[in-house]
């Protein structure tokens, strides 16, 4: 009978997603078929697992940079460990897809949400760079602009939409109040 030894050839993982679901095979060569795969030390990213068939899964919970340590383990109880790192990253980041907004009236109610997609909740709304709102408006941290102009004319104002993981967006809006 001729020994092959047993060895992990799988040395790198790709990264994962935070809350995506995420699964990686583990590959290993030679020894005794059937594996059986385990944890010598460390532990996954949050939301993750190692399976005794050799793969890693679930849907991560948390960003950042996890070190672990794999063990297999063949029919013939043969082991072979390998160091191994897994990052999860945020998602993309939130994008502002609210380019104009209507015109309003002096005296009348004015209600906007402003749009965006992607990013990671809770989001927050905010005025960016010191800007205003024309007079009587206000910029909810839900992105709504609402309230009762008081004051004729055009305002050019920056709005911020920042995501948990504080990745932000911004995007410069008017609004002419008649």
């Amino acid at each position: 009978m001729l020994f092959r030894s047993l060895n992990i050839t799988t040395t790198t993982l790709p990264n994962g997603t935070y809350d995506q679901a995420y699964s990686q095979p583990l590959v290993a060569t030679g020894g005794t078929p059937s594996y059986t795969w385990s944890l010598a030390s460390g532990t996954p990213p949050a939301g993750l697992s190692l399976s005794p068939i050799g793969v890693i899964s679930g849907t991560p919970t948390g960003v950042g940079t996890s070190n672990f340590t794999v063990q297999v383990t063949d029919s013939l109880s043969r082991t072979d460990t390998q160091a191994l790192s897994l990052t999860i990253v945020p998602p993309g980041p939130p994008t502002i897809t609210t380019t104009t907004l209507p015109n309003g009236t002096v005296g009348e109610a004015y209600v906007q949400s402003l749009q965006h997609t992607g990013g990671t909740p809770p989001l927050t709304w905010g005025l960016a760079g010191g800007t205003v709102l024309p007079d009587g408006l206000s910029l909810g941290t839900d992105g709504s602009i609402s309230g009762t102009p008081t004051t004729a004319g055009t305002s050019n104002f920056t709005v911020e939409i920042t995501d948990t993981f504080l990745q932000s967006d911004t995007q410069v809006l008017s609004i002419t109040i008649n």
